[in-house]
């Protein structure tokens, strides 16, 4: 499941690169692999428990998507990557298994770091919605948002409580 994610990796930062987007101070709190099936979601949520604890999941856009903090992070030339999002795909929507992006947080704001690059090409569907805001760039895997993903889901439980 994760064999890959050093391929993966370096495919997007290639991308990242072209596009001119500086990421080097920030922090990537996880990566994405989206399950092929419901079977699939169910079978991996059981395997990853043996690689961290589940942070939380979630019922998102109808689909069910666990947070996984890793026991060991992974490891990308000068980055630890602590976290494991397992997605679940929607029913009406047939999907490949694999890896699918990688989140980065942008502490200084959505808004300030959307401005220092006009010329980026932003998906601003999900930038201003209630839970989990976040920013993505069409034709590119990778998300951003102001919260590791970790503090996020602490804020969650703490508001429904």
């Amino acid at each position: 499941m994760l064999d890959n994610y050093i391929d993966f990796l370096n495919r997007v930062f290639v991308k990242i690169d072209q596009i001119g987007l500086e990421v080097s101070d920030l922090e990537i709190d996880h990566i994405a692999y989206t399950a092929s099936s419901s079977e699939e979601y169910n079978k991996l949520s059981i395997e990853l428990l043996k690689l961290g604890d589940l942070a939380g999941e979630d019922i998102i856009k109808g689909r069910r998507i666990s947070v996984i903090n890793l026991r060991q992070a992974l490891i990308y030339q000068n980055r630890s990557i602590p976290g494991l999002e397992l997605i679940e795909p929607t029913l009406d929507k047939p999907t490949k298994s694999g890896l699918d992006h990688i989140e980065f947080v942008v502490p200084t704001g959505l808004s300030v770091f959307k401005d220092k690059y006009p010329a980026i090409n932003w998906n601003l569907e999900s930038w201003n919605r209630a839970e989990y805001p976040h920013l993505k760039i069409y034709g590119l895997p990778v998300k951003f948002h102001e919260l590791n993903i970790f503090d996020t889901i602490k804020q969650q439980r703490a508001n429904k409580s």
